[in-house]
């Protein structure tokens, strides 16, 4: 059995990652590298998260609202060079509550 944490990182924390990303790309237009580099990410990954090949699951973005908006908050917070690992976990903890989180995690779990 995978617990919910698991599923965060396999499923939730890219899609959160390809939001805040293609925030940080299309409205403070930053280019890849800075991207990368504030997000201690590679450049590879960004240009991935942009394409939409990694981390863009359209269904968890739909049906939990809170990481669309916190994808701002932590967006501006990288803009910024702020510390945005806080605003992450918080998230995290946030979507766990999240009835359709648990939805999505008892389909991925195969409970």
């Amino acid at each position: 059995m995978k617990l919910p944490c698991e599923i965060i990182v396999k499923e939730v924390l890219p899609t959160i990652r390809s939001a805040v990303v293609f925030i940080l790309y299309n409205e403070y237009k930053l280019t890849q590298t800075e991207i990368a580099e504030k997000m201690g990410i590679t450049q590879a990954s960004v240009n991935q998260y942009i394409q939409k090949t990694r981390g863009r699951n359209r269904k968890i973005l739909d049906n939990i609202p809170e990481i669309k908006e916190k994808s701002k908050e932590i967006a501006k917070t990288v803009f910024n060079d702020g510390d945005y690992l806080n605003s992450l976990c918080d998230l995290c903890k946030d979507i766990r509550k999240n009835k359709e989180f648990y939805r999505i995690y008892k389909k991925v779990a195969n409970l």
